[in-house]
């Protein structure tokens, strides 16, 4: 695997003068590890000089990321990285896309100078991705919990500290600190373990405190919440306006096997569906079946998260809807 990729980067930054690495918007700490640590790994094996190799994380990174990084005495701001770039230098140049599973995580500008370069290299690990079809190139393995630790397995040369520790802070948060590991998320931990201490780096990542609005957002959907029965499976649904995410999440908890959550926003409208850890196939379509045949819409996402993308607002009157037809759907699969 590793010299295979190692190869396919070698020949990507050969073929032109510079390169662009780019993440989905608002880099989480996977993203930006796994960035950063790319370039610097790239600069030590490949010709390629520092000027000519370009981060761009769209629309910048997450507060959490950079509030956790602070944590771990990382300062963002020290690393050359940009949120915009100039779309000349996208056309003459090579790109890497980088934990990225749809059109609608990266800016429209940037998308459309990928789609008609083909010196593009996708690196993915999400369970669903739709990017992958649109680029010419890419690697992707479902079966990683993070890029991190696919990054980590390509350095040849001892890891510098502060690397190290996001690439450790991205394993842990992608990996939902070691629930969803593989062999090579242990691995790669090992690894950065002889170079960082691992509670050191556990204890940078932020607890987000619960304010108000998201315990509103939860009883708000808990009041919409309808459940349906599926060879004694439960399934939840509702809608909310915000914190889908974590309302998903807090639906599981509350003893569902699956979550739906139809989320409106201003110029989209979001699906994230969740699944108890240990959910089978036969499940997994009888849910995500006809919502593809009733959303038809970009789909992301994990093992056990899925998320449509449906790029434009529906009404609250038409959210409704489209539950009563997504459950009947359900029960016709039985």
């Amino acid at each position: 695997m590793n010299y295979l990729l190692k190869e396919e980067l070698k020949s990507l930054t050969s073929r032109k003068n510079s390169l662009v690495i780019i993440t989905h918007r608002h880099a989480d700490l996977d993203a930006i590890a796994s960035a950063l640590s790319l370039k610097e790994n790239l600069i030590s094996y490949t010709d390629l000089k520092e000027e000519e190799l370009f981060v761009i994380f769209p629309e910048g990174a997450s507060l959490d990321a950079v509030e956790s990084l602070r944590k771990c005495d990382i300062e963002l701001r020290s690393y050359n990285w940009s949120e915009n770039i100039d779309p000349d230098i996208l056309r003459r140049s090579s790109i890497i896309v980088l934990d990225t599973a749809s059109e609608d995580q990266l800016p429209s500008y940037i998308f459309d100078e990928m789609k008609k370069n083909r010196d593009v290299l996708l690196i993915d690990h999400h369970q669903n991705n739709t990017l992958k079809a649109k680029v010419f190139n890419y690697y992707w393995d479902p079966t990683l919990a993070s890029i991190s630790e696919l990054i980590v397995q390509l350095f040849d040369r001892e890891i510098q500290v502060p690397l190290a520790k996001m690439l450790f802070l991205g394993i842990l948060t992608d990996s939902s600190r070691f629930l969803r590991a593989s062999s090579l998320t242990f691995k790669s931990a090992s690894k950065l373990a002889k170079i960082v201490e691992y509670e050191n780096v556990r204890k940078c990542l932020v607890k987000t405190p619960e304010d108000r609005s998201l315990r509103l957002a939860r009883l708000k959907a808990m009041q919409r919440t309808i459940i349906e029965e599926i060879e004694d499976r439960l399934i939840t649904v509702t809608y909310v306006s915000s914190y889908e995410s974590d309302v998903a999440d807090f639906l599981l908890k509350g003893g569902s096997d699956v979550s739906v959550v139809f989320s409106p926003k201003k110029d989209q409208t979001r699906v994230v569906v969740k699944f108890r850890e240990g959910a089978d196939n036969v499940l997994r379509e009888k849910v995500l079946g006809p919502l593809r045949d009733l959303m038809k819409a970009e789909e992301a996402g994990h093992k056990d998260i899925v998320i449509f993308v449906f790029k434009k607002p529906l009404t609250k009157g038409v959210i409704q809807k489209y539950i009563s037809e997504f459950r009947k759907a359900m029960r016709n699969r039985e």
